[in-house]
């Protein structure tokens, strides 16, 4: 299913490369992504740093450590592109 969320932060496409996301983290990585680029790179700093994150709480070390990596995934193709 294709939601506005995608416009804002569009799905990796990496299995070759590493796990897919769980299902049950999808709707975290989008709830992360639906403020943007901007908020995305101050949530993975946040983490980074040890940091509590609201949408995270629920989750265990490696969960939150999946959502981690994915929101890096993400970032870097916004990191590759050049207008």
């Amino acid at each position: 299913m294709v939601t506005g969320v995608l416009r804002f932060c569009p799905v990796s496409k990496h299995d070759d490369v590493m796990a897919p996301l769980p299902h049950h983290l999808q709707p975290v990585v989008e709830s992360l992504c639906h403020d943007g680029c901007r908020t995305v790179r101050e949530h993975i700093t946040a983490i980074e740093q040890g940091l509590d994150i609201p949408q995270l709480v629920h989750l265990n070390g490696a969960e939150t450590s999946q959502v981690l990596e994915e929101l890096k995934t993400i970032m870097a193709v916004y990191d590759r592109c050049t207008v």
